[in-house]
């Protein structure tokens, strides 16, 4: 039989960070969460000790990225079980940060899809607040596609992936009540896994940045919708823009904001410079921008 804890089952009690688990106000805060999700999967919490052995210490060396918001750094781990996981900590700790990292920890304990990277669990500490994913062991599609060390995908790869996002986000904006809208999908918040299955990561991220800061981010340039820097307002269709850059990126291999090319008085977003092309040259046009990979392994034929 089930013990209960102020009305709480205790199965869901691990999900709760551990410093909210003895007080009413914690469990109030995730009650209305647990009441409203039939696939909530209990995280596991972690002790400070725990994720101190997994990563050495935060060692450096077990860096592995630093997301664009840069209150974030994320660490390889490998658990006492042998699970290699990774560990996003925060950089600055208060009151408001914890209440970020909770509202992330509601969402991502609600989220359950192939293509949506997995929550293993949780460690709030007084001065540490530490999210734990699943480890994805082939790295970003951000790396796959820009780093010249690694070999090109080939197109069937790319279209796969391209299909593994879709159907993340269609999970998040049709099968979740309320919808969920990603707000950062570029090619640096996909993660792949073996056999290059892809998935969504990064939840919660942009959302939780003031609109001053998003603005100064340079690497978020170049998957943000116009219509955003005129309304102000980022809607699912904005996520939409978003895998649209992705899926350019995956045909030419280039960034989706170049900073180079505007050292060299060139147009730094991909977006433009393909509609460029396009208004320019017509298919035609467009061809010469895919992937000289793509190029050299498949023969594509114009309509025009």
């Amino acid at each position: 039989m089930e013990r209960k804890r102020n009305g709480l089952s205790s199965k869901y009690l691990c999900c709760l960070p551990c410093n909210l688990r003895s007080t009413k106000v914690g469990i109030r805060e995730f009650s209305g969460l647990i009441a409203n999700s039939s696939q909530l999967k209990p995280a596991r919490c972690f002790t400070l000790k725990e994720i101190k052995q997994a990563t050495n210490n935060f060692n450096q060396r077990t860096i592995l990225d630093s997301p664009d918001n840069a209150e974030f750094t994320v660490y390889k781990g490998t658990l006492s079980s042998g699970e290699i996981v990774r560990v996003r900590r925060s950089s600055t700790m208060g009151i408001n940060m914890k209440s970020k990292m909770e509202k992330e920890l509601e969402l991502l304990s609600c989220l359950y899809h192939r293509n949506v990277v997995c929550l293993v669990g949780v460690c709030f500490s007084k001065d540490d607040h530490l999210l734990v994913y699943e480890h994805l062991p082939n790295g970003t599609l951000s790396d796959h596609l820009h780093d010249k060390t690694k070999l090109p995908l080939p197109l069937e790869v790319r279209l796969d992936i391209a299909i593994c996002i879709a159907k993340g986000l269609a999970h998040l904006h049709g099968h979740i009540s309320p919808p969920i809208i990603h707000r950062n999908v570029k090619s640096s918040s996909i993660l792949l896994g073996n056999k290059f299955v892809a998935k969504l990561s990064e939840f919660g991220l942009w959302k939780q940045m003031d609109d001053e800061v998003l603005e100064g981010t340079r690497s978020t340039e170049g998957y943000m919708p116009p219509e955003y820097y005129k309304a102000r307002k980022y809607t699912n269709l904005s996520d939409v823009y978003g895998l649209g850059v992705v899926l350019l990126e995956l045909l030419t291999g280039e960034k989706a904001c170049d900073l180079e090319r505007h050292a060299h008085n060139e147009e730094a977003l991909l977006v433009r410079r393909i509609w460029s092309a396009l208004r320019r040259g017509g298919w035609e046009a467009l061809q010469s921008k895919l992937d000289p990979f793509i190029r050299q392994s498949y023969r594509i034929r114009s309509n025009s």
